[in-house]
């Protein structure tokens, strides 16, 4: 990649066996830590990982995972039991990957029950669906990480920081995205 280190390198799951990869979970970790010894990586991490996991790791870490990157979103809060709840006490940050998912038409196809709300909420604080749901993600503790190539698209992202959801409509986001489970990867399976 011509760069003389990564800011962050993550392990992308939690399978590790000798007999798929030769090597345990633990091993992967500790080479992890080396490549922060070694001055190749700053900061080291997860994804997809669930709580029993990461407490493999934590028994053993001298470096604990900065990150652990899970699907999050309005449809889904926690990708496995707790797993948010225990990051956050283990000052472990959480990613959000898809954190748009709510309103990405061709993965809710049919709509779900939060389009209303997303709506009514999206002219209430002037700002666009998009701009609502990082906010919201944002405001749960949580890093969304979105992509795009469109350069507008990224522009309005930003647009996310501008304004704060008021506490009573928070609490309905995030109640009325409870009721509709969805995931729009099939990992959370091999999970729990």
């Amino acid at each position: 990649m011509s760069l003389s280190y990564l800011d962050l390198y993550l392990i992308h799951f939690p399978f590790f066996s000798p007999e798929n990869t030769e090597i345990t979970l633990q091993e992967a970790w500790k080479q992890m830590e080396r490549l922060v010894e070694e001055g190749k990586v700053r900061n080291i991490g997860v994804s997809n990982f669930n709580v029993s996991k990461l407490k493999e790791i934590l028994k053993i870490a001298k470096i604990k995972p900065q990150v652990n990157q899970i699907e999050y979103n309005l449809y889904l809060q926690n990708q496995t039991p707790g797993i948010v709840k225990f990051c956050k006490e283990n000052d472990i940050l959480v990613e959000a990957y898809s954190p748009l998912t709510p309103i990405i038409p061709s993965k809710i196809k049919n709509g779900g029950p939060l389009d209303p709300l997303i709506d009514e909420l999206s002219a209430k604080y002037g700002v666009t669906k998009s701009q609502l749901i990082l906010r919201w993600v944002n405001q749960s503790g949580v890093v969304a990480v979105t992509t795009s190539s469109n350069k507008e698209r990224l522009k309005e992202y930003t647009g996310m920081a501008s304004f704060e959801i008021e506490e009573d409509d928070f609490k309905t986001l995030s109640e009325v995205g409870s009721t509709y489970n969805f995931t729009g990867f099939n990992i959370i399976k091999y999970l729990q």
